[in-house]
This record gives structure tokens, sequence and C-alpha cells, in this order.
């Protein structure tokens, strides 16, 4: 059975979600993990003003604005860490 190509949207977010990590350097704020698949942006919960949007609205701002207030680039180890704390 042939693989199944990725919708155009599908195709879209990924690209997005890439420049998005792209603009926040690629790597853990906190610990320097480099892996994309582990990689997720990040809401700060204390931080002032910070919504919660939905991914692709929070990947398209950081693209055509650039590094956001309240939100990091953080692996997932380093992300349950933060929501726990």
């Amino acid at each position: 059975m042939p693989m199944k190509q990725p919708s155009k949207h599908a195709a879209y977010r990924t690209r997005l979600r890439l420049a998005a990590f792209e603009v926040m350097g690629n790597r853990c704020a906190a610990c320097g993990f480099e892996d994309q698949r582990a990689l997720r942006i990040h809401h700060d919960r204390d931080a002032p003003g910070v919504k919660k949007l939905v991914s692709t609205a929070i990947h398209r701002a950081i693209v055509k604005r650039g590094r956001r207030k309240g939100v990091r680039l953080l692996c997932g180890s380093c992300a349950l860490i933060a929501a726990s704390g």
C-alpha cells in the first residue's frame, strides 16, 4: 500500500512550525536539546497578556513578528517540569 501524501494544510503547518522553531533558535531554551521532534512552544503561565492560541496561530505570530514574550521553545521534558513547577 503506497504512503499517503500529507494534505496541503498539514504540509503548511509543518513548514510554519519549523520556521517558528528557527526564529526561536531551534533548541530548548532550558537545556539546549536540539531534536525538533521533541520541541514545542510552551506558554509561561504567569506572563501578563499571554493568551493561549491555536498552535498554528502562535507559530504564525512568531514567524511574522519574531520572538514573543511569554512563550519559550522547550523540549518535552523541560515543558513538563515547567508546567508542574
